[in-house]
């Protein structure tokens, strides 16, 4: 079902005559099925039609009273947004599981190395707070890198998979762009 919002074009059908559509221009929203309109003649002169039904999905046009279709490129755009929607909402039952066990395996390989280099920096002369910042963005850099692989090959499956295709991963780690904290 398509929602009825103001400003949308349809088809108007005057009674009794349901093979010459008019333009019309969806002016208020009764319900989802009752709306009114400002219809245009062939020669561009206009009328009003209020409390027109409004057919939705495979309803049967009325046979002597006038009525709204939507056109069909917009049912076919309808169509369209709701099996991207749908393909979207869940992950198709032939995607690959994806195992996070080496993402899990990878940070704690990174925790225990930034936790063993820490402590190792115990000179007082040693800003510690720049060695932890200076260790902690090269090991994201690793991580970011490794990330950024992972989930490109991950891409690279579910396209030869036939899955709609993913939006771009932005580079993170050593490729990505670097931008300024603060004003």
């Amino acid at each position: 079902m398509i929602e009825p919002t103001v400003g949308r074009i349809v088809h108007y059908f005057l009674a009794n005559v349901h093979d010459k559509p008019h333009a019309a221009v969806l002016v208020g929203v009764n319900s989802e099925r009752n709306i009114n309109l400002a219809v245009f003649n062939d020669d561009g002169s206009h009328f009003r039609a209020v409390s027109v039904p409004l057919l939705q999905d495979q309803d049967t046009p009325p046979e002597d009273a006038p009525y709204a279709a939507w056109m069909v490129y917009q049912k076919g755009q309808a169509a369209k947004t709701e099996a991207l929607q749908t393909a979207t909402a869940a992950p198709p039952s032939s995607a690959p599981a994806v195992d996070l066990a080496p993402v899990h395996e990878k940070l704690a390989q990174l925790e225990t190395s930034i936790a063993a280099t820490a402590t190792k920096v115990t000179a007082p002369a040693v800003d510690l707070e720049a060695k932890f910042a200076e260790l902690a963005e090269s090991k994201f850099q690793e991580l970011g890198t490794w990330l950024s692989k992972t989930i490109g090959d991950f891409h690279n499956r579910l396209n030869a998979m036939g899955a709609p295709p993913a939006p771009p991963v932005p580079p993170i780690g050593e490729n990505a762009t670097q931008h300024p904290v603060g004003p």
